[in-house]
Order: C-alpha cells, then structure tokens, then sequence
C-alpha cells in the first residue's frame, strides 16, 4: 500500500474514532480508479453531503454497497451531448444515466436553446437537430443564458449540466440566415449576447460551421467571439465546416482562431468521413500534436462508433438553407429545384450523400411523420415503395424538415482507434434522444459502455485506467470543472460502480434504445441515481426531498 494512502486511512479512522461520522453512503471492497490515470487500488470510499471521503475501516453509513469484484470510478463526464435541447424528460435522463454519466457538455455543434427572440424562435426551432413538442412550447422563452441556466434549475435532473452559446443561434438572433460577412455593428451586437452569457456562467461558444447560419461566417468573425470568450477563461468547441476531403483546411481554420486569440479550443465528434480519405487522421493528429507544442490548449472528443448521425436534410448543400429550412420545405414542391439539388448531391464529394457512397450507407434515425421508415435505409425504404430514393430522399426532408434525423456509414475503423488513442481526446456521446421509443443512433444509450468494451477489453488500445481517465479526469480538466472527475477526498461525489468484465453496450443501429450492461451503480451529487437497472429521478427543487423511482426490471425497451 503507498505510504500516501496507509496515511490518508489512517487520518479518516481516527476522524471516525474522534467525531463518530455517520455516513449518508459507503462502498467497501472496491477497486478504485480515480480518473488521473493512476493504477487501481482497493479503498472503501464514503459519501457524506454530496462530497467524497476516503473512509476507515470502522466507518459507518446509512447505505452500504459491497463493490466486490467491482471497479469504482468518477462519474462519466459527456464532453459532447445535446442533452440541453431535452433537459428534464425521462427519456433523457434514462439514456445517459444509465450509461454511467453523470454530468453532460451541452449546446453543442452552434446549436443552443439562447439566445432566441419572439421573431427567430421558429427560424431556431427550424433549424435545430431535433426537437420535442415540449422543446417547441419552450423555444423563445430564453433570451440569455440566465434565462436558460433558471429552467434549467426547475427540471427533473440526474446529471450535471455545463453549457455552450451555439453560434448559429446567435447568429440567427442577429441577422437571421443571412448568407453575408456580418457588418462591425451586428459583430458588435453578438458580442454583447456572448459577454451576457459568459457573464452567467455559460462555458464558451459552440461552432456548427458544417451547419448554415453558423456555415456563413468565417475565420474574423469566429475570432471576435472568441476573444470574447477568451477574457472569461471558456472554450471553443466546434464541428468542423468540413470532416472530408477538405478536414486539413478545416482544421487549419478552427487552429487559426486559437492562435489569434489564445482561446481553448475542443475539435468536436474528430473523425474522417469518406472511405478516399480514411488515414487523414494521422495529419490531422499531427496538427493539434503541432499546435499543442506551440503552448494552445487543443483538445477533441470521439465517439466509440463509424456512423455518425445528424439531420437528414444535411446532405442537401449550404446554400439552399440561406432562406430557412422551411422555405426549403416548401421549395422541395418544385420538380425543378429537386432536379438541381441532386445534380449537386451527385457531384458534390464532400456532401453526406457522397462520402458514404450513397442511400444504402444512410439509416433513417427517426422520423416524425413517417414512423414507418425508422431504421431503414433509404434505399431499401424506397424499395418498399416502388420509389426512387432520391425522391423519397426529398419527400422525407419536405414533410419534416430537420425533425428527421439519419445515420451515415462513412468513417473507418483505423482512424477511429487512431484517434480514441491519443492522449489528449475524450469520450463524447454527441447523443440526442427526443422519445423513449423512437429511433436514434445508438450512441445515446451505449457509448461509455461500449468504449470501455471496444477499445479496452476488445482491441486492447489502453488501460482501463487511461480509458476513464479521458472519460472524467482529462474532461473535468479542459472544461475546468475543478471538483469533478476523481475520486478524492472533498471532490463531488459523481461516481460509477460497474462490472470490468461484463460492463458493455446492448443498442445497436436497429435497436437502439437498449440499456448496457454491467453498471451496478451511479451516484450524483451524493445521491444514487442509478442501482441495479432502477434509475432514481433527482428532482431539483427543495420543495421536493423525495426521489422518483423507474423501476426497469432489466428489460430492454
């Protein structure tokens, strides 16, 4: 045993001897992993008032857990969700709750609930990757952060939450989808938004520049907000304007902000679309290796999967969203507007369409108005049909706009351990579930999970010790969440107690709302959340002391 521990317990049995401590919560038997990538080691840890405490070997507490044959580490930490656009509903809470995270990033990919005006709410709600009926009763409520941060604090929570202002919503609050450089007094007008923002506690600002209207600025403007967020110590997280063929540029840009401005910056979801370019990663790498070295803080997440998913009006080109996706909507009616826009889907080898190499590579996530083609191809739903796909490409996006989402089969297996291998990329779900049943890319119900499972069980690419270190400790510091991510004494108690051996991913492309195995339990702020496939429902409000039980039998939804 390390003298520095055998002291630590020592100090804790005579506190105990001494103040007679009742406990609210104690593991015994362990094997702890403390998020900074040190080796494991047995410890009884106790939760006193939300606040871990490495306890002796006569503690006592109101709870007692056996964590034999059981690893014990930080709660996870989601760098990459969307869990913001969903805050309170179960379903929400049910799909990373029970994968073990305990706090979530959100407001990613430009893409945020503030700020919205009377006059954008539907132009933002048009626009955003998904959203529920409750989400659309709520859009242009929050006009700033603090507005955001206090309905936040009236949900139903089982995690923390940090969140970033999304740049095309702010740009949407300013000058609408312009397709134009911003002029110095709407430059000046988004960064008093982002100062509010930054002011009440907002992380930093989400780049979507894939995404129209964030796809219309450029490296100046970027750089002005940034500055902003710089003076208050945030970060930049952004989705790259392209994970192509053009990824080096892309990348060049994103790190050219950093350098004129020294703000942090976290490559969003970093992966290589478009089998011609599988293998860029090795350059991409290089560079943020480059610009590390140089003294910028640069960091990317990954999700343990090579199918990604967003909106499926994504594989129709930037342009033709300057007048707003439901102008598109309605454009679609027209034979000849159709016939234009797959004339440059076809051409286009950066597009969705292309890098996957067709409709036989692109899965139907979720779709509103036709239910009936969830988790289908396109082609194959266009088959049952008797359609063209392209046609039935079009009639899917004209009828839901960006309410159906999709998957694309377009990265490789190299470049996804490639990247997950570096020291200095985390896990991030980039995970959105708007129903309990409805389909979603099975990273909202399995990543964490299927990462300890993939590539340290599996392929053997780490430690488990290095693993949760890039899913709590190495997250807790580039986000600076100072009393998160280890397991030590006065730290907040967000943990996971989980089976090593068994801990793995049940969602797949076709079911994909499925609980993973393995996971004994989670605890958040110092309550449990999380046992033995029952998930408890922290609710906020100190008027309500009582938790809500869901009771999941093990079953699979």
């Amino acid at each position: 045993m390390p003298a520095s521990v055998d002291k630590r317990r020592k100090r804790a049995d005579n506190m105990e001897r001494r103040n007679g401590m009742m406990y609210d919560l104690l593991i015994q038997h362990a094997e702890v992993i403390d998020g900074t990538g040190a080796p494991r080691r047995r410890e009884n840890v106790a939760v006193k008032n939300g606040t871990i405490f490495f306890a002796g070997t006569e503690a006592e507490a109101l709870k007692t857990i056996d964590g034999r044959g059981m690893v014990l580490c930080p709660g996870f930490i989601d760098v990459h969700s969307h869990g913001d656009l969903v805050a309170g509903h179960d379903y929400a809470r049910l799909c990373k709750t029970s994968q073990g995270i305990t706090t979530e990033i959100a407001g990613q990919c430009g893409s945020s609930f503030f700020p919205v005006t009377e006059e954008t709410k539907d132009m933002v709600a048009a626009n955003a990757l998904m959203l529920g009926d409750l989400e659309r009763e709520h859009m242009g409520e929050f006009r700033n952060m603090r507005e955001f941060a206090a309905f936040l604090g009236r949900q139903e929570l089982s995690a923390n939450m940090m969140v970033f202002m999304g740049h095309s919503t702010l740009r949407m609050a300013v000058m609408g989808n312009s397709d134009r450089k911003a002029s110095e007094a709407e430059l000046r007008r988004m960064e008093e938004l982002l100062t509010e923002a930054m002011e009440n506690g907002c992380a930093g600002i989400s780049t979507g520049l894939f995404y129209p209207p964030s796809a219309y600025g450029d490296v100046d403007e970027v750089s002005r907000l940034c500055a902003v967020v710089k003076r208050y110590g945030g970060i930049h997280t952004t989705h790259m304007r392209n994970e192509g063929s053009g990824i080096l540029e892309s990348m060049d840009e994103v790190l050219e902000v950093s350098r004129r401005t020294g703000v942090s910056l976290n490559i969003s979801h970093h992966k290589v679309c478009g089998k011609k370019n599988w293998g860029l990663s090795g350059q991409t790498l290089k560079k943020i290796e480059e610009a590390r070295s140089e003294g910028l803080s640069v960091t990317a997440d990954v999700y343990p999967y090579t199918a990604s998913m967003t909106k499926l009006a994504a594989c129709i080109p930037a342009e033709y969203f300057t007048k707003g996706t439901e102008w598109l909507m309605s454009a679609l009616k027209d034979k000849k507007i159709r016939k234009e826009i797959r004339e440059k889907m076809e051409a286009y080898e950066d597009g969705r369409y292309r890098q996957c190499g067709g409709f036989d590579r692109i899965l139907i996530g979720g779709c509103p108005k036709r239910p009936e083609a969830d988790g289908k191809r396109i082609s194959e739903y266009a088959r049952e049909l008797g359609a063209d796909p392209f046609e039935v490409f079009f009639d899917l996006v004209e009828e839901n706009g960006s309410q159906c989402s999709a998957i694309y089969f377009s990265m490789g297996d190299e470049d996804l351990f490639r990247i997950v291998s570096a020291p200095f990329t985390m896990i991030g779900t980039d995970g959105l579930t708007i129903s309990m049943d409805g389909k979603t890319h099975p990273r909202s119900w399995g990543t964490f999970p299927r990462a300890i499972r993939l590539f340290v069980r599996e392929q053997r690419l780490m430690s488990l010790e290095t693993m949760i270190h890039k899913m709590t400790g190495l997250p807790a510091d580039t986000y600076h969440l100072a009393s998160k991510g280890r397991i030590a004494d006065g730290m907040d108690a967000d943990l996971v107690l989980f089976d090593e051996k068994n801990i793995s991913d049940e969602a797949d492309y076709v079911c994909s709302n499925r609980l993973s195995a393995g996971i004994k339990a989670v605890i958040a702020g110092g309550k449990i959340v999380c046992e033995e496939n029952r998930i408890c429902l922290l609710y906020t409000s100190d008027a309500a002391d009582d938790r809500i039980s869901v009771d999941l039998g093990g079953r699979r939804i």
